[in-house]
């Protein structure tokens, strides 16, 4: 049967009623969705001002003569590109849902550096930044189940939840932690 064909017959069937509200809803759910993202605005600039602070916070940590020049210098570096990615996806989310971007150099490194000094070692940098990914980490996945309404920011939150908990484990390693995840839960992750 061809489509014209079919909806003529729907009143007939007693389904045209059915077929008109599903059309509906598909236009109430993109419209939903629109409402739930502009809720969100105010996570996600959070989530991006942290991922700001955390490009500058590596940015920070790579210019220091406290790190040598080795494969741990190459993974902040490589972390920092992460955080300035996940940045960047962040202000996407926020553009479309007529929000404001946030532009890293606006922000400062993070607070805790100040604790680092002369005698700091590679490892007390290291520390910081394991706590840096974990504190990460647990924003995102406790956002997207508690606060996010919208499916795009929910969506992208479980895209770069997963890259903080690897930068968590492979810094954890590098401190010579073994096993690099001690709990066989999210929750139970901790800093040693």
């Amino acid at each position: 049967m061809q489509r014209k064909t079919f909806i003529k017959h729907l009143p007939l069937l007693g389904l045209g009623a059915v077929a008109t509200s599903a059309c509906t809803t598909t236009v109430g759910n993109e419209e939903l969705e629109s409402e739930a993202l502009t809720g969100d605005l105010a996570v996600l600039r959070a989530n991006a001002e942290l991922e700001a602070v955390a490009v500058e916070t590596y940015l920070f940590i790579n210019e220091s003569p406290i790190l040598p020049v080795d494969s741990i210098l190459e993974t902040t570096q490589l972390y920092k590109d992460h955080h300035y990615q996940h940045l960047q996806d962040l202000n996407q989310v926020l553009l479309n849902a007529g929000g404001v971007a946030v532009d890293h150099p606006q922000f400062l490194p993070d607070q805790r550096l100040s604790d680092l000094n002369s005698s700091s070692t590679v490892q007390d940098v290291i520390r910081l930044a394991v706590q840096i990914e974990l504190e990460a980490a647990t924003a995102y996945l406790r956002q997207s189940i508690d606060e996010l309404t919208s499916r795009e920011a929910r969506l992208l939150m479980a895209e770069i939840y997963p890259i903080e908990v690897s930068h968590f484990v492979e810094l954890n390693q590098a401190l010579g932690n073994t096993p690099a995840i001690n709990s066989h839960r999210f929750s139970g992750l901790t800093l040693r």
